[in-house]
């Protein structure tokens, strides 16, 4: 990983390798190495040292512009999102100014939206199904379930879908790891 953050979970299994389990430097190396961790040995020394000196594993902060956008605003456009998933950037940026005063810009709504998870998704392709079929197609399928089929006796060769309804770029809130 030369020049990327080591994420936290590898840095809390270096530590803890080292002061727990006293493994020495080298051999969390060449442990993280057979795991397929891409990290250097200064890299797991510079870990260890670092938790010596400031006691956590966590960056320090970085310098720069402090961002506008508080908490406070994370959490209106998420709850504005998840009355109404159709708003766009315009709309929600309208209305943070109503509720808080302050105006951000689009594009700047626009990323906190990607932050906080709220991702639009585009319809891909798909094959369209009459009315009359999708209903032939449940009752199908509802048959199957009822005998019990399992399709043992069949050869499947492509894997497939079936979407009976789906809008186009209707963002959907994706969970992440940090999240849970």
């Amino acid at each position: 990983m030369p020049g990327a953050l080591i994420p936290n979970h590898i840095r809390s299994r270096i530590v803890r390798r080292y002061f727990i389990l006293k493994i020495s430097p080298t051999q969390i190396w060449r442990e993280l190495r057979r795991s397929g961790v891409l990290i250097s040995r200064n890299s797991v020394n510079n870990v260890i040292g670092r938790f010596r000196q400031r006691g956590n594993i966590g960056n320090l902060k970085r310098g720069g512009r402090k961002p506008k956008m508080t908490e406070v605003h994370e959490r209106l456009i998420n709850s504005l999102m998840e009355e109404d998933r159709e708003r766009t950037s315009v709309d929600l940026r309208r209305e943070n100014h109503k509720r808080t005063g302050e105006l951000f810009s689009t594009s700047a709504i626009k990323a906190k939206k990607k932050d906080i998870g709220w991702v639009c998704y585009n319809t891909r392709y798909a094959q369209c199904i009459r009315v009359e079929n999708r209903i032939k197609r449940l009752i199908h399928v509802r048959e199957m379930s009822l005998t019990g089929e399992t399709f043992d006796n069949v050869i499947f060769t492509d894997e497939c879908e079936t979407v009976l309804f789906r809008t186009t770029n209707i963002p959907r809130k994706i969970c992440t790891c940090e999240s849970l």
